[in-house]
């Protein structure tokens, strides 16, 4: 249900308020699941399109949070196939 909402979320992600929601939604994110572990030692990385549209949001609120961003990938097929070559 929630995927449904990213077009609109992406398309008006230059409104302040809208802006606020993406980055708030990455804030609890880190804080739920990557601040709970030894995160300074890694990087977090990412698959799906949720996190490659949003990348810039996504990376600037790691940042803030000082979390390492290691890749972002539109979709897993990539990683697997490198993977198992």
């Amino acid at each position: 249900f929630l995927a449904t909402l990213a077009p609109f979320l992406w398309k008006h992600i230059e409104e302040q308020s809208i802006r606020r929601i993406v980055e708030r939604s990455f804030s609890d994110f880190f804080e739920r699941n990557v601040m709970q572990y030894n995160y300074q030692k890694n990087k977090v990385n990412f698959v799906g399109s949720i996190a490659w549209y949003f990348s810039g949001v996504l990376r600037k609120v790691a940042e803030e949070k000082k979390i390492k961003i290691g890749k972002i990938e539109q979709s897993p097929m990539e990683g697997l196939i490198k993977f198992y070559s």
